[in-house]
């Protein structure tokens, strides 16, 4: 069990010191692409670690990073939902992305909703390194293309591109699979 786990489990405050330190710039780099303001992202940080705290136990997370990401990226969302409901953000700039072939999820009944993100998760899995990098880094933790090239060395029209190939690919896909947009 990761250490950081084991410290939240013996309720030891610890834990939360070690969890600014280690994964700190982490959760700051995805509330970053997701919240447009620098104060927003700070209350949501604070969030962060509250929930964590109040989550851990009785969960028992296997991959320590990966539900901290999650945690960090639902609070962000939640975060950006109460205070910007009606104005027009980056996060609404990726969903529009998506729209072209993702059903709305509202549209969808509850067990198709299941078996269409069973779906999206296979076809995350079947996408090469490159592809992938690029689909999770912007679709889920709302990084912008100019971040991307950046990071990966490619070109922003690189990116673009690769981008809008992929979420062709998952057009058809879901197409294939007869969910429609």
């Amino acid at each position: 069990m990761d250490e950081i786990v084991s410290l939240l489990w013996q309720r030891d405050e610890q834990a939360l010191s070690q969890m600014e330190r280690q994964y700190g710039g982490l959760c700051r780099r995805i509330l970053s692409g997701i919240l447009p303001c620098v104060c927003d992202a700070e209350e949501a940080l604070n969030d962060i670690w509250f929930r964590i705290w109040n989550s851990i136990p009785p969960a028992k997370p296997k991959y320590f990073r990966a539900y901290l990401a999650k945690t960090a990226r639902n609070t962000a969302l939640h975060h950006l939902e109460r205070t910007q409901a009606l104005k027009r953000s980056s996060v609404t700039v990726l969903l529009d992305e998506l729209a072209e072939c993702i059903p709305d999820p509202s549209a969808v009944p509850e067990p198709e909703r299941i078996a269409l993100k069973e779906v999206l998760n296979r076809f995350v899995r079947s996408l090469g390194k490159k592809e992938r990098t690029f689909f999770v880094r912007r679709y889920y933790f709302g990084e912008s293309i100019q971040e991307i090239a950046k990071s990966s060395g490619c070109t922003e029209n690189s990116v673009t591109v690769t981008l809008f190939r992929t979420r062709e690919k998952l057009r058809l896909l879901l197409q294939q699979e007869e969910y429609t947009v």
